[in-house]
């Protein structure tokens, strides 16, 4: 997915580059409705709104977006969210067409920005876009899904390593490079109820975000407390 399919992604640069010093691997916000689990008999999976940026050897802390590791971490999310989800119920896959992309990855953009800054899935507005789309397609519950993450080279990783020392050592400042972050994010929208039904996130410190090991842990992760209700 290309930078400028959708408008919002400056505030997750800055994050990943500010992850560099403070990342740390945990869950994020759980957050549901009163709807069940056991209420929701099927699903549909929209693709996924991904952004993932790799720093070559050479170029410091520059990140610099990749289409083929993007397009990698895109295809293992729907892989991943699509298996785990179909042990609990019928799972559909909803493509966009070019039109309709740009501002439905926006508009979940801005939800999970919403969410992510809410302490209950009622303050997060039902983005209308999705709502029109649900409405088309015929479809309750849709999965929205936002990744972003980076990733060094083997080489940039052991130079910042190297002046990690040498900063320790000369200006007594300590400095943890991060070697790759993969934040996720993922909602459940209830279309009836005109609402979020779930929200959860988590950030995998050191973890290759295009990995589908690490993308299906952190799956698992986000949506496990969901399941054991």
């Amino acid at each position: 997915m290309k930078p400028n399919d959708f408008y919002q992604m400056k505030k997750y640069i800055i994050f990943l580059l500010i992850a560099f010093t403070l990342a740390s691997c945990g869950p994020g916000k759980y957050m549901t409705s009163e709807i069940s689990r056991y209420d929701i008999s099927k699903v549909t999976i929209f693709e996924p709104v991904t952004y993932i940026s790799y720093i070559e050897a050479g170029k410091m802390n520059r990140m610099e977006y990749s289409d083929s590791l993007t397009y990698m971490a895109s295809y293992n999310l729907l892989t991943g969210v699509s298996e785990y989800l179909s042990d609990y119920y019928l799972v559909d896959l909803l493509y966009l067409d070019s039109t309709s992309r740009e501002l439905v990855f926006h508009q979940i953009d801005q939800m999970m920005g919403y969410a992510g800054s809410s302490y209950e899935v009622e303050e997060i507005p039902f983005p209308p876009s999705l709502d029109s789309l649900m409405w088309i397609n015929n479809i309750d519950y849709g999965v929205c899904i936002l990744h972003t993450g980076f990733a060094r080279q083997k080489k940039n990783y052991r130079r910042q390593l190297a002046l990690r020392v040498l900063m320790e050592v000369f200006a007594d400042v300590a400095v943890y490079p991060t070697r790759a972050v993969s934040e996720l994010r993922i909602v459940i929208l209830d279309r009836k109820n005109q609402k979020v039904a779930f929200y959860n996130s988590h950030v995998g410190d050191d973890h290759d975000p295009y990995f589908k090991p690490v993308t299906d842990q952190q799956i698992q992760r986000i949506f496990r407390k969901f399941f054991k209700q």
